[in-house]
């Protein structure tokens, strides 16, 4: 039975996901292939983001761009914690709202968790 999950997402920017990563405190490596025990030779990716919490030691989350210019998250999820995708996710939508805002002219942001687990943010104009 295989293990490797294909997550889609809206990611576009890579360098805003490389941030996001160093703030939630993954490391990661670009152009290498991910690995691991579901994933035969491997398969190259953009970014491979380092997980911790795979016991085998492998290289098994990847970041890979599609044809539509999103990047997607594939490999073997199994070791990583729960909402790991969610996690990432949300804190770079988070972190790319906080640059259009700056671009907007924004001259500061307040970050308001919700009970839900979503996150408000108010700007100041």
């Amino acid at each position: 039975m295989s293990h490797v999950s294909n997550v889609k997402t809206s990611i576009k920017d890579l360098n805003i996901l490389k941030d996001t990563l160093k703030e939630l405190g993954y490391g990661y490596y670009e152009g290498q292939k991910i690995t691991g025990q579901y994933l035969g030779g491997g398969q190259k990716a953009d970014l491979v983001i380092e997980n911790k919490n795979n016991r085998y030691g492998a290289k098994s989350v990847g970041v890979i761009k599609d044809k539509d210019g999103n990047y997607n998250f594939t490999g073997d999820l199994t070791g990583a914690k729960k909402n790991f995708v969610d996690e990432i996710v949300q804190n770079y939508t988070v972190t790319k709202l906080r640059l259009e805002l700056r671009k907007m002219g924004s001259t500061g942001v307040s970050q308001i968790a919700q009970e839900d687990g979503s996150v408000k943010l108010v700007a100041n104009l």
